[in-house]
């Protein structure tokens, strides 16, 4: 049986500006035994080889509960004050004639439920826990599930609490209704092109820990898309950017531009995106790495959390990166 408690002494050792490791892919057979082995071997040998935490993001969802349980089991060798841990509730699976599908929840029950069936495959309470999504149409229903988790989490002596994705349809879940609830961290689409200043700025503002998504694996140095990442496989830099919504010219400029201060700052191309996601992002702030293939494991634990670049570089990538940027603009942004 789980403690209720979560061991504060692993605290002490927590980055202010963090990588964390996505662990999707962690019991998802659509990328592979290789993958999942490889990194389960690289969180297992860093865990015991270094003092640093090893910040993980996981949900009830990822691999269909053994995204939760592969981690417990490994915490459960190396100790689990090795481990800053995330996970997510509030999207899960079913099977309905012979198929698996997908679905959201958002009553009392099923979120204490959730809540203590995670805490169960992790073998103890996760230091951090999200609302996985937001209802899709009805943001009471989200503020009263939110506060509800609030509430659940704290019995458990977790602290850390977020909603993933508010940026969707969701103008009247402010970050002010947030804090008031209790909610404390929030996880977003964040890369160098959708960089959502104002967002940032306010998050900064209300104290908000940020957390950055879709920032190396699904955003700005692979794609989602099958074609490009399947074209890329054989290079250390692949194509980025799903070729679905942009353009290849974009891709193609974008890839030569950050190459080009690879080459001039002698750094590796995923340290100057990491690094300049930091700067935009500021201290209090996490990003999560997604891996998709074996190539994108080692840089996680390796160079990318101490990866920096100088105001001077940093302002001139954002310049160029310029005509390439978005930032969505919705009511509580």
């Amino acid at each position: 049986m789980y403690s209720s408690s979560i061991n504060m002494e692993s605290e002490s050792k927590k980055l202010i500006s963090s990588i964390s490791i996505g662990l999707e892919k962690l019991g998802d057979k659509r990328y592979g035994e290789e993958v999942e082995k490889n990194l389960v071997s690289s969180i297992k040998n860093n865990s015991i080889n270094y003092s640093h935490l090893i910040y993980c993001d996981t949900a009830e969802i990822y691999g269909l509960n053994k995204s939760e349980i592969l981690l417990g089991e490994i915490s459960k060798i190396v100790g689990r004050d090795k481990f800053h841990i995330s996970t997510k509730i509030g999207l899960t699976y079913k099977y309905e004639k012979e198929k698996i599908v997908t679905y959201r929840y958002f009553d009392d029950y099923q979120i204490q439920k959730s809540l203590e069936e995670s805490c169960k495959r992790l073998i103890s309470p996760p230091n951090r826990i999200y609302l996985h999504w937001p209802h899709p149409d009805n943001a009471e229903i989200t503020l009263n599930c939110l506060g509800k988790l609030v509430i659940f989490a704290n019995q458990l002596g977790i602290k850390e609490i977020g909603i993933c994705n508010i940026s969707i349809k969701q103008p009247l879940i402010t970050l002010e209704k947030l804090r008031d609830l209790g909610v404390n961290t929030v996880q977003e689409r964040i890369n160098l092109l959708t960089r959502k200043l104002s967002f940032i700025a306010k998050a900064k503002r209300l104290n908000f820990r940020i957390v950055s998504h879709s920032s190396f694996a699904q955003g700005i140095l692979s794609s989602s898309s099958r074609e490009v990442i399947e074209e890329s496989s054989g290079q250390e830099f692949p194509k980025f950017l799903n070729t679905k919504k942009y353009e290849y010219e974009w891709v193609n400029n974008i890839n030569s531009l950050i190459q080009e201060y690879a080459v001039k700052l002698n750094k590796n191309p995923e340290e100057i995106i990491v690094a300049c996601q930091k700067r935009i992002l500021g201290n209090n702030s996490e990003m999560i790495i997604g891996v998709k293939h074996k190539r994108h494991i080692d840089p996680i634990f390796g160079r990318l959390n101490s990866a920096e670049i100088d105001e001077i570089n940093f302002n001139q990538i954002l310049e160029k990166l310029e005509k390439y940027q978005f930032e969505p603009r919705l009511p509580n942004h």
